[in-house]
This record gives structure tokens, sequence and C-alpha cells, in this order.
């Protein structure tokens, strides 16, 4: 059963990624080409613990945007504010080529973590975690970087209401965003 703790997997390059929550040493971000048949024996982590920073406890915004796959993460509710990575899949295991593509919370260090991401080609979407002002929805269109210089909110805090404090799930139906 997932929570809204966990990330969707997801295929990038003919992987099958798997993110990790871990509260002691940062989340995990694993990887299989499904080879060796059930167990998988090829399983391979592609990050560092928590990307570096054990407050990273949970990844649970992972989306492909042209070559690259993006991981969003953070920690609640505690942590230090939410982080977007990505990587175009270099060097490694780990993948020597994250880099992080927006600043820390959006520039709003209650928001601790990035609960989901999705891209419709054109732009990236991050949605927030933020348990004082409400959930922000931030877009991208990957310019100016990394970081990209172009991130703008695209709601209001909380939707109007500091009680909606979570974007857990993204889709797009119709060509709008929901």
């Amino acid at each position: 059963t997932l929570s809204l703790h966990d990330a969707l997997p997801i295929v990038y390059k003919s992987h099958l990624y798997a993110a990790v929550a871990n509260d002691t040493t940062g989340c995990e971000l694993w990887a299989t080409a499904g080879a060796g048949g059930p167990p998988y024996t090829d399983w391979v982590q592609v990050n560092t613990d928590g990307f570096g920073a054990a407050a990273n406890k949970m990844l649970p915004g992972l989306t492909v945007k042209g070559s690259y796959l993006y991981a969003g993460m953070g920690g609640v509710p505690v942590g230090g504010p939410a982080q977007l990575w990505r990587t175009a899949g270099a060097g490694g295991p780990p993948y020597t080529d994250w880099v992080k593509v927006a600043p820390d919370g959006f520039g709003d260090a209650q928001n601790k973590v990035i609960f989901d991401t999705i891209s419709d080609g054109s732009y990236i979407y991050a949605g927030t975690g933020n348990g004082v002002t409400g959930c922000e929805v931030w877009r991208s269109a990957c310019s100016g970087g990394p970081p990209f210089t172009d991130w703008t909110q695209v709601n209001n805090d909380g939707f109007g209401d500091v009680k909606n404090d979570m974007v857990t799930r993204f889709v797009f139906y119709n060509a709008n965003l929901f």
C-alpha cells in the first residue's frame, strides 16, 4: 500500500526507478533494468543518501522531462526546506551529474517537501507540503540554469485555505493540470 510519502515508480532510460524513505541517513533512489528475473539482482542506488542531507527523508516526487529525471524531496514534519534535483543518468552509480534545479523550498522554508512533480513536455510542475501558509504549486520551463531562474508559483497558498497543506498527486486531464 502506498502512502502519501511514497513516490510512484517511474521508468527512465529503460530502467525502473523506486524511491525509498529513510529517516536516518536520507532518502534513496534505486534503479533496475529487470535483469535476472524476480527477484531482480541488478538493483543499484543512483543517489547519495538524502542527496547529501539526512533531512531529505522522503523522495515522493519523481518525473521525467526531456532527457532528465527529476526528483523532488524533503522531510515532514521536520526537516530542511524541500529540494528538487535532476540527472541525465551520467556516471556512477551513484550518478555523478545530480544538480539542484530550484531554490530550497522555492524560497519558503515552510515548504518542507515536494510531494509530486509532473511535466507536460514544456513545463515541470512541483507541488509542496506547507503546514503554515498552505501548499504551493510551482512551474518552470527549465530556463536560466540550473538552478532555473524562471520558477513561478501558479496557485494561491493553500488554494486560499491554510488547511490545504499538501499537493500529493498531479494529473493532466483534457490538457489541464489537476
